[in-house]
């Protein structure tokens, strides 16, 4: 993404299309957001060092927020990747592992 040096875009998470992006600031640090909608989520991709989050690469850790949204975080490097998506744990779980589209 032009203006965000390491963007990139889970594995799991490629070949759908996009509907919106942004570069934004939180505390100094660059975010990328990214609608993503026939996923009927949003990722956000950012850099892991200033948050101290250490999750071994390529895992990923799902919780369900509220009864309409989950979430999922990954990190590959120093990047993250943060996933909210419209729907269950369960479905979540599903995209990531390439299932329910």
């Amino acid at each position: 993404m032009k203006g965000f040096d390491g963007f990139r875009t889970p594995a799991c998470l490629l070949g759908g299309k996009v509907d919106s992006a942004a570069i934004l600031e939180f505390e100094k640090q660059p975010l990328a957001v990214v609608g993503l909608p026939a996923l009927k989520a949003q990722l956000a991709v950012f850099s892991a060092a200033p948050w101290n989050i250490v999750i071994p690469d390529g895992e990923w850790r799902t919780a369900q927020i509220d009864p309409e949204y989950a979430v999922a975080l990954s990190r590959e490097k120093d990047m993250c990747f943060l996933v909210i998506f419209q729907g269950t744990e369960a479905g979540v779980r599903a995209i990531l592992k390439g299932g329910a589209r």
